[in-house]
């Protein structure tokens, strides 16, 4: 039982140094820290996933581009995720194409392509940080229809060096409960 709550106490006190790495990733402050080009905007729509209305909308071609750079620690792993809906605006078949790209990598369970329309889903990946700073694109054109994107978070170590006082309140814990663990043993 003690050496639970000991793993217990260590698990919660480093999984503070987690974070979501991404600058507004629901775009519900308008989009200010995101780059955009090509058929790709930040609108304000009530068709957008959560929050009160801001997603990035990728129209017909050219391709849209929707990016920024995130601090990282390199050789870290990440988990990025972001919820994509098509919206079909046409009877012909789908002409569209939309992907994730981290850096030069493009993971294959983040690309889409000649799809019709889709309800909001779930993409998730893992990558791993080459650098000290990372290229987080989101890059799409629906020739048929409109792909909204809203909704990213890239979850992993954030690069800051934790607070000492953070540091400290986890040892006194794990230090704790340990001594406690000690003490229930001898009786």
């Amino acid at each position: 039982m003690s050496r639970k709550l000991l793993t217990l106490s260590l698990l919660v006190g480093t999984s503070a140094l987690a974070a979501n790495i991404v600058t507004d990733g629901t775009f519900e402050a308008g989009g200010a820290a995101w780059t955009t080009s090509g058929a790709a905007s930040i609108i304000n729509s009530a068709n957008c996933h959560n929050g009160s209305s801001f997603c990035a909308q990728y129209g017909p071609s050219p391709l849209g581009n929707v990016h920024q750079f995130v601090p990282t620690v390199t050789g870290a792993t990440y988990t990025v995720s972001f919820w994509l809906r098509s919206i079909s605006q046409s009877t012909a078949p789908p002409d569209n194409a939309f992907h994730f790209q981290w850096d030069n990598l493009i993971p294959l369970v983040t690309q889409v392509n000649n799809a019709g329309a889709f309800d909001w889903t779930l993409f998730t990946t893992d990558v791993v940080a080459t650098s000290n700073s990372m290229w987080l694109s989101f890059q799409g054109a629906n020739n048929t229809g409109t792909f909204l994107l809203d909704d990213i978070t890239v979850e992993g170590p954030d690069g800051s060096v934790p607070e000492p006082s953070t540091l400290l309140l986890t040892a006194a814990g794990a230090s704790l409960l340990f001594l406690r663990s000690r003490k229930t043993a001898k009786t």
